[in-house]
């Protein structure tokens, strides 16, 4: 009789998390952020928060994404995919904002407030 010895590594949480959670929790710059909705499929999202990090660059008077915001918002827009494509903002206090429009219900909007290192 032979016997077989596996080595088995721990599970740690990483190790369970979609690939592009720690990709976007791990991100230092809004580039990096955005760049990791992109190679997840989210194009268009992807391409709204560019545009909007870029209106900063040309106009200092608009007020710049909290990345932290940004984080919360990308990881909220990849759990919920199948969500509809929401209208996505920046507040002036520089708070991420989406929002679906109901045509016979209005509006959802949302925030993400950066409370010290979380949200």
């Amino acid at each position: 009789m032979t016997s077989e010895t596996r080595s088995i590594g721990a599970l740690t949480k990483s190790s369970l998390l979609p690939a592009w959670q720690p990709q976007i929790e791990n991100a230092s710059t809004h580039a990096a952020i955005i760049a990791v909705l992109r190679s997840f499929g989210l194009n268009a999202i992807a391409d709204r928060l560019n545009y909007l990090r870029q209106l900063v660059e040309d106009d200092p008077d608009e007020p710049p994404m909290a990345i932290e915001s940004l984080r919360a918002i990308a990881l909220f827009l990849m759990r919920e995919r199948q969500l509809a494509a929401p209208q996505i903002g920046v507040t002036p206090d520089g708070l991420a904002r989406i929002e679906w429009r109901f045509p016979t219900n209005g509006i959802l909007a949302m925030d993400w407030i950066v409370v010290g290192d979380h949200l």
